[in-house]
């Protein structure tokens, strides 16, 4: 009776010693975990368009909606997430797979758009006026060699006739004076001012004697007629200006395209019509989504004469708009990045045969290369052929992995 007690006690002593040591190693692994745990990092993002990620709250630009805060959990090492697969040399050349490194290079998102063309503009130069009399402060020079673009200053002015409708323009605002202040935004609209432009001079008080004529569009100034320090009168040719563009074309673009166009990208255009002709010129306007009942936005576009071909009225374009290149980007070549739906994966080459998946943040596409954001550093190896079969062989053991530990299945 003695020993049995005596074997009782024992086994109760060596269990609750057991116990012990199990929650110390638990709470040692939890309290690791916690430590080394990173901090889930916190955007906004618009419901509508996730793409977006913004550090402050505001309003989407694209629909105006408010948005909303996420905080992306950090990403599970690639280490602990996929095993590595090895690959034998002779398997690698019967299924052709081939690395090409990681670098840092020049990328740009072209944006494709079909339209037309809606406007054939005169080759001719047209003289060049101002609204208003004054004294020559400066002039841009003249000729094939000097081009400008639309709203570019050519022509500097001391107009004090354009102080003094400013100066009535803020006197009709203190007064309250409705009908006055119609007319006079009026005419300063004709001279060019925008509505941001006259708040300005209402918040600041002071009227300029300076006016600035400006390139009705793009091309170069020809036959100028005036000088640095002469006197000129309201609607007196001052020289002529000759457009670079013969045609305007019109396409239509959606929004997922409408955040990457901005006036004065450079475009070209193709058409079915002359095989192998490129035109070449830069987009003029890009209308607010809001413009358009539809998904779908305007965009207008000038392209420079070509002596060879004669565009029609409604001809059919294919355009590409270059948009602004983003420089020292983390580029791999396109095929590297596999696209599951839920993630974006490359291929990533240990050497000695062995390959590992990691998941990885993918930005701009120009067809032939995929910028990296994250989960990958400059001069990596990755497969650009035969990745998915390296995938799914990682998938695989990483699903044996989770069956032999007793695990649910991924």
């Amino acid at each position: 009776m003695t020993a049995k007690l005596f074997l009782i006690g024992l086994a109760l002593a060596g269990a609750f010693i057991a116990g012990q040591l199990a929650e110390r190693r638990l709470g040692g692994e939890q309290d690791a975990a916690e430590t080394a745990a990173p901090a889930a990092e916190e955007h906004f993002t618009c419901p509508m368009h996730p793409h977006l990620h913004e550090p402050h709250a505001g309003d989407c630009p694209i629909c105006g909606m408010p948005l909303v805060a996420r905080r992306d959990e950090p990403p599970v090492k690639a280490d602990e997430q996929y095993p590595a697969v090895r690959v034998s040399p002779e398997t690698q050349h019967n299924f052709g797979i081939r690395t090409a490194p990681a670098r840092r290079g020049e990328i740009a998102r072209p944006v494709r758009i079909y339209g037309y063309v809606s406007e054939l503009l005169s080759p001719r130069p047209a003289p060049l006026t101002s609204p208003v009399s004054g004294r020559v402060l400066s002039v841009q020079p003249a000729g094939e060699e000097h081009r400008y673009t639309k709203g570019e200053t050519l022509i500097e002015l001391e107009s004090p006739a354009v102080a003094q409708l400013q100066q009535q323009h803020i006197d009709a605002v203190a007064a309250n004076d409705v009908r006055e202040l119609r007319i006079l935004r009026q005419k300063l609209q004709e001279l060019g001012f925008t509505f941001d432009a006259m708040k300005r001079l209402v918040e600041t008080g002071e009227p300029s004697d300076r006016y600035l004529v400006r390139a009705p569009d793009s091309g170069h100034l020809t036959a100028l007629q005036v000088a640095p320090g002469d006197l000129v009168a309201a609607k007196r040719p001052l020289g002529e200006f000759a457009p670079s563009f013969a045609f305007s074309v019109v396409a239509q673009v959606f929004e997922t395209q409408w955040v990457w166009l901005a006036p004065g990208q450079a475009v070209t255009m193709t058409s079915r019509s002359h095989p192998g002709a490129v035109w070449r010129g830069e987009v003029r306007q890009v209308n607010e989504l809001g413009q358009s009942s539809t998904t779908a936005v305007k965009l207008m576009a000038d392209f420079e004469r070509n002596p060879a071909l004669a565009p029609r009225l409604g001809m059919q374009a294919r355009l590409t708009v270059h948009t602004d290149a983003r420089q020292d980007a983390l580029l791999v070549p396109a095929s590297a990045v596999i696209y599951t739906g839920s993630r974006c994966v490359v291929v990533t080459a240990l050497g000695d045969g062995r390959f590992r998946p990691v998941d990885v943040t993918v930005g701009l596409d120009d067809g032939e290369y995929t910028e990296i954001l994250t989960g990958l550093e400059e001069g990596t190896e990755v497969a650009v052929s035969g990745q998915f079969l390296l995938d799914s062989e990682s998938d695989l053991h990483a699903e044996l992995d989770r069956l032999q530990a007793g695990g649910p299945p991924g």
